[in-house]
């Protein structure tokens, strides 16, 4: 072979690597790591006690009614999740209106180091106490 294939085939390597490389990373902690509970076994993870349950609504459908125990921290200001939750490393039960901001917020979470967030839906579909 010619020294022009071999330098083309080091390069085409070198370049597949390093795509390899850098998607690994992107998706890392994201899809990965996401998960999705039912409600029911959400609540029996309440019961048991140790989770952090957190409300990402906005503060207004937060204080019309929540999940007892539940924090409040809006789904658009997830940058400052660790004002609310500094503990990467806690069991944080996720929940939104419908369950759409709730996946949202576990993947930025993910995103920001969060090893064990855990989506369970929308408040909508809650059939447990709720906090007026």
């Amino acid at each position: 072979m010619s020294k022009n294939i071999l330098y083309a085939i080091l390069v085409f390597v070198i370049i597949a690597l390093a795509f390899i490389y850098f998607n690994k990373n992107k998706n890392e902690g994201n899809t990965s790591l996401y998960k999705k509970i039912s409600q029911s076994d959400a609540k029996a993870m309440m019961d048991e006690g140790g989770v952090i349950i957190l409300d990402v609504r906005t503060e207004e459908e937060f204080a019309s009614g929540h999940i007892p125990n539940a924090l409040n921290h809006s789904s658009g200001k997830m940058s400052t999740i660790s004002n609310t939750v500094p503990d990467k490393n806690a069991t944080i039960l996720v929940y939104c209106r419908s369950g759409v901001r709730s996946r949202g917020a576990v993947s930025e979470m993910i995103k920001q180091g969060y090893t064990n967030v855990i989506d369970f839906g929308g408040i909508m579909s809650w059939k447990y106490d709720i906090v007026r």
